[in-house]
């Protein structure tokens, strides 16, 4: 009795002693709870004796170890379980649905594209004729902006880029009436489209024109102020000259050396009369100095020379010098002459300069031919003046070199 006593109580005690392998490490899901089924088979077999209890209570413990101790060798990742046929076959499946599904989709997308490409997007040609368009729309508001900003060169330049660009056969060449039949004709009512775009570009010319004739107005009228205002402090030749381009300037505002044009002073009356109301102080200042000469020869000599100036007549300025110091031995008449050749020297320069202006004009890039013809004749004329006039060499000859050069209209 005492023997099963002692083994009863032994047993609690293994019991505290080794805890559960769980507290030690994971247990593997696979292992059976076999250690703890044979603690408790073993249970009443070790009441017999203390010495048999022992051992097995030692024999449960070391193997409880070596099953900790085995789990702990077990690989991470176990080895994959074989598939069976019927798996084999239903994953086979899932993989050519999967292809079908892929293939069907590519398919689709391709016959989205194709017919796009052969049913919806647009022609090369209708994609060309519509930045065509664009085009001549964005030219023709340049045109209105650079007439708003008083710029004519940029607005005529852009008049003539805008009647280029629509001018292409897809659009048929922005001409009435449209040929329906012409093989170079995207769309008639693009060619249409670019008619009206032709025809507000045209309807512009009209105020470039204008805005020119302003511009020059504007400039002669204030090159002629300036005379005024300087009226005393000019020398005789720079006073002839200003003189004569006032009397031209009433006559014509917009292009004086090219003689009278009525409707040119009809629409600018104002910057005419204003000259007009001017054009007293011209005679004031020549009496003025008139009367500074003391000698009656030198006076009589300067209203005669000074007439024959004011008519370009140089070389007759000169010969009527040369008859009064014949006729007046002890007049002096130097400063005469030298007046003679400035006023000679600017008459010339202001001749080539207005010349070549116009004949720029005429060169111009896509200047409307009336226009351009016009602005020929006045520069040949004006050159024809100096060769009538002048009588002097240095200059006839200089003006008949720029006459071959320049075309006849």
């Amino acid at each position: 009795m005492a023997t099963s006593r002692r083994t009863r109580s032994a047993a609690p005690r293994s019991s505290t002693k080794n805890p559960a392998p769980s507290a030690l490490e994971p247990i593997d899901p696979a292992e059976n709870d076999e250690p703890a089924a044979e603690e408790f088979a073993e249970a009443p077999a070790e009441e017999s004796s203390s010495g048999s209890s022992r051992r097995n209570a030692a024999g449960g413990r070391n193997s409880r170890r070596m099953k900790v101790q085995s789990s702990s060798k077990v690989p991470a990742h176990k080895s994959a379980r074989i598939l069976t046929p019927e798996e084999h076959l239903a994953r086979r499946r899932a993989v050519k649905s999967f292809l079908v599904l892929v293939l069907c989709l590519i398919l689709f997308l391709g016959a989205i594209g194709g017919g796009w490409f052969f049913f919806l997007r647009e022609p090369d040609g209708v994609i060309k004729a519509r930045s065509i368009l664009t085009e001549g729309e964005g030219k023709y508001n340049l045109i209105e902006t650079t007439i708003k900003n008083r710029q004519p060169s940029k607005a005529r330049a852009a008049f003539n880029e805008g009647l280029k660009v629509i001018a292409v056969p897809e659009l048929g060449n922005a001409k009435e009436p449209i040929d329906e039949h012409d093989p170079n004709l995207v769309s008639k009512q693009m060619a249409n489209k670019a008619v009206e775009i032709g025809k507000k570009i045209r309807d512009t010319e009209s105020r470039i024109d204008k805005l020119e004739r302003d511009i020059k107005a504007e400039g002669n009228h204030r090159q002629v102020m300036v005379g005024f205002r300087k009226i005393t402090e000019i020398d005789d030749a720079a006073l002839v000259e200003h003189e004569k381009f006032a009397d031209l300037f009433v006559k014509n505002p917009v292009e004086p050396p090219a003689g009278g044009r009525d409707e040119y002073v009809a629409d600018y009356s104002g910057l005419v009369q204003e000259v007009k109301s001017q054009m007293i102080r011209i005679e004031q200042e020549k009496n003025r100095r008139l009367e500074a000469i003391t000698s009656d020869q030198e006076k009589l000599a300067h209203g005669e020379v000074r007439a024959l100036v004011k008519e370009e007549r140089f070389k007759d300025a000169l010969d009527k010098l040369t008859e009064f110091k014949d006729k007046f031995e002890l007049g002096k008449f130097d400063d005469l002459r030298t007046f003679v050749e400035n006023s000679a020297k600017q008459a010339w320069e202001s001749a080539q300069k207005y010349a070549e202006s116009r004949y720029t004009d005429y060169k111009a890039p896509g200047i409307p031919k009336t226009i351009g013809d016009q602005a020929l004749r006045d520069a040949r004329t004006r050159l024809t003046q100096v060769t009538e006039r002048f009588g002097m060499d240095e200059y006839v000859s200089q003006a008949k070199a720029l006459l071959e050069k320049y075309p006849t209209p």
